[in-house]
């Protein structure tokens, strides 16, 4: 039985060639088995004319983070100005050496910050009517106010706010 040839006891069993040094260079990609790959076909017919799915989500997904990263290089880049600038800005007043008689307003702005208490009661009255006349009784948040102001704005019947001077 020693003196059989392997081929005889096992057929289809053949020894390894220890020259061969790997796999032909021109018979193509290999797997990790070391077996030849198939080539996918070409697409035919309509489908040639359609990017596989994965070109697809790849480009969809490049261009959300490339929009991403546009939008946060321009918030980077874009001074935003300070909103209480423009509010508490005043004009300069200039008095006389006694620190009481003026002598000249000048500036852009022609603001002065007052104490309310220097404001007329009235004028108080009538600034509250015009912008929230339910000021005294109201909780600070008008769910009513904010719910019509933005079905108006859809429905496109104008911009509207239906916040109140808390709110805003």
């Amino acid at each position: 039985m020693s003196d059989e040839q392997p081929d005889q006891q096992h057929p289809g069993w053949a020894p390894r060639d220890l020259t061969a040094t790997g796999p032909d260079p021109e018979s193509g990609p290999t797997d990790k088995n070391g077996k030849q790959k198939q080539k996918r076909p070409k697409r035919t017919g309509w489908r040639r004319f359609f990017p596989r799915w994965r070109w697809v989500v790849g480009t969809i997904l490049g261009f959300l983070l490339l929009c991403i990263g546009l939008f946060f290089l321009g918030y980077a880049l874009v001074p935003i100005p300070d909103p209480n600038d423009a509010a508490t800005a005043q004009s300069n007043v200039y008095l006389y050496a006694d620190g009481k008689s003026q002598l000249a307003i000048d500036g852009a702005v022609n603001r002065e910050d007052v104490p309310l208490s220097r404001i007329a009661l009235t004028t108080q009255h009538a600034a509250l009517a015009a912008e929230d006349r339910n000021f005294y009784n109201e909780r600070g948040i008008s769910i009513t106010g904010t719910l019509r102001g933005l079905f108006n704005t859809v429905t496109g019947k104008g911009k509207q706010s239906g916040s109140t001077i808390t709110q805003q």
